[in-house]
């Protein structure tokens, strides 16, 4: 099955999770990631990038550190490849409770098509 996974920036692995630890009110942090093809035939076309669940308001994303957005599109992704860094940001409110926060991150492909070598 091809597919695409969240990749570290700093570390060559997977991520399967981010812990944005216990986030104190009005504060922010920023993370970068990577996203990377695990296909070794296929390449993704028009990828990408979102944040869902009961906290994601409190989740940005941007590809340049300076413009950010809900979501971000990374266009084609060839198998194999992982792409540029990704920046997550977390902006906590004061008026955010406290506790446990969940978002999830989603990383799609429009289509796939197979990698002529």
């Amino acid at each position: 099955m091809d597919k695409l996974t969240v990749w570290g920036f700093a570390v060559d692995a997977q991520i399967a999770e981010f812990s944005l630890g216990d986030a104190p009110k009005r504060s922010s942090a920023d993370w970068r990631f990577k996203v990377k093809n695990l296909s070794s035939t296929y390449t993704a076309n028009d990828v990408t990038v979102h944040l869902d669940g009961p906290d994601a308001w409190q989740l940005l994303l941007s590809l340049d550190g300076t413009t950010w957005t809900a979501s971000v599109d990374l266009g084609t992704v060839a198998a194999t490849a992982v792409t540029a860094p990704i920046w997550l940001r977390r902006v906590t409110p004061s008026t955010a409770g406290t506790g446990p926060a969940t978002a999830t991150m989603r990383v799609h492909a429009d289509s796939w098509a197979y990698a002529l070598t």
